[in-house]
């Protein structure tokens, strides 16, 4: 089967989406299909300068990468999207999957067979406009907004330096509000939700599928709720590496972004309640480590490595004696300029990856990770916001080797029998099985 992934994100970067996007296309390589990965090219200045960009993420090289340009004009994702589909009919694909909301509609329009993955439920999009304005969105998506958007672009694909290209996106413009491309996300959820293509819907969370399902009842015979996964490590990415470790004292880890809600706010109430700990911390941007090292700067017991690449982390990883996850309810994403907050829905990489390598992990006690983690069976769970507890747990784990590898043991045999991206992907395509196509 042709799989043609679609991805808004921008490849190489430090992103978990990213990391998620190129984990899954090998996944679904790996049980024999012909996959191609669509990126944007020219999006933002995010991408990161690799030699090899399947080394950088630790997959094989089993799946093709294609780049197609980001537009240089106004609702650019649309009218990516709609030359994306224009690269699907050329390549005969059988299955479109999506993480992008426009591409999975405008695939399914054009004819193909549709899944898409969600991971967060955006409350601007869905909650209110599904409560309290379904009218107004429809009139400026249908009419207004797609008046202003048209001479938005004219003005400027005017001023484009090829003629040719100008005139072909301003087609493209066009056949969009023609086929009210340019309508809200609302709108474009519920006619996904209803269209006869979409084949799957697939969420990382029970949480998550439980909120969507009240929103859209169309879905309710599609939802798959299919939680995020890791790699069993391989040697090659084990490679030795240099951290600073202090004799007699616990090695403890949290690998990760640094935003807000991802729980530095623990750790930086645990490094006075634990001098018998050392804390090491991989990941994060440059910015927020200066801001973190300054704000923790008469801390001795704590240590940053920064961003390293993906097929690293489980080098780090396999120094640590334990590993945190000390989610907030609450966790803004790098996107927090349209409050995207993920804290409800998380279905982190990092778990699983701890996970993958046997290591007994701490983490808060949330609903959303419990669907994943149990108390003193895979895990010790904390309430998120009592670092005494924390310390206390920590403290407990330093004392009692034989609890921190019996938790170990059971996070990886759970990992083996449900976690691996290759796993995820047999379930997701066995969906497809199930439904005849």
């Amino acid at each position: 089967m042709k799989i043609l992934y679609i991805s808004q994100a921008e490849l190489p970067s430090s992103s978990a989406y990213s990391i998620h996007v190129m984990k899954m296309c090998q996944a679904f390589a790996n049980q024999g299909h012909d996959v191609r990965l669509i990126v944007p090219k020219g999006k933002n200045r995010h991408q990161i300068a690799v030699e090899d960009i399947y080394a950088f993420y630790g997959v094989r090289k089993c799946f093709k990468v294609e780049y197609v340009p980001w537009p240089k004009v106004g609702k650019a994702g649309r009218l990516w999207s709609w030359e994306v589909i224009k690269f699907a009919l050329n390549y005969n694909a059988d299955l479109i999957y999506t993480r992008y909301l426009p591409a999975a509609l405008f695939a399914a329009e054009a004819g193909f067979q549709v899944i898409y993955e969600e991971h967060q439920l955006k409350k601007t999009y869905y909650y209110k406009l599904f409560k309290f304005a379904p009218r107004r969105a429809f009139w400026w998506s249908t009419y207004l907004r797609p008046f202003f958007l048209y001479y938005q672009a004219r003005f400027l694909f005017s001023i484009s330096k090829s003629y040719k290209n100008r005139l072909k996106s301003l087609e493209d413009y066009k056949e969009l509000i023609k086929n009210r491309g340019f309508a809200k996300e609302i709108l474009l959820i519920k006619r996904l939700a209803r269209h006869h293509r979409l084949i799957l819907f697939v969420v990382i969370s029970h949480a998550l599928e439980r909120d969507i399902s009240k929103l859209l009842p169309a879905l309710a015979n599609k939802i798959l709720v299919a939680p995020d996964g890791a790699d069993i490590p391989r040697k090659e990415n084990l490679h030795r590496i240099n951290i600073d470790k202090t004799k007699g004292k616990l090695q403890v880890g949290y690998c990760g972004h640094l935003y807000p809600g991802k729980g530095m706010e623990i750790i930086e109430e645990l490094l006075p309640l634990c001098p018998w700990a050392c804390f090491h911390i991989v990941g994060g941007t440059e910015r927020e480590i200066r801001k973190w090292r300054k704000k923790l700067r008469r801390h001795k017991n704590i240590i940053f490595y920064g961003h390293v690449q993906p097929s690293h982390t489980s080098a780090y990883i396999m120094h640590f004696d334990v590993c945190l996850l000390p989610n907030q309810p609450h966790v803004l994403t790098y996107a927090n300029k349209k409050n995207v907050d993920i804290g409800a829905y998380t279905s982190p990489l990092k778990m699983f990856e701890y996970m993958a390598l046997g290591k007994p992990i701490v983490a808060s006690d949330l609903p959303v990770l419990r669907e994943i983690l149990k108390h003193e069976y895979n895990a010790l769970l904390c309430p998120h916001n009592n670092a005494l507890i924390w310390s206390n747990t920590l403290q407990r784990l330093l004392n009692d080797p034989k609890l921190r590898m019996d938790l170990g043991r059971q996070a990886l045999a759970d990992f083996i029998n449900k976690y691996t991206w290759d796993s995820r992907a047999k379930r997701i395509l066995q969906g497809i099985f199930n439904k005849g196509l």
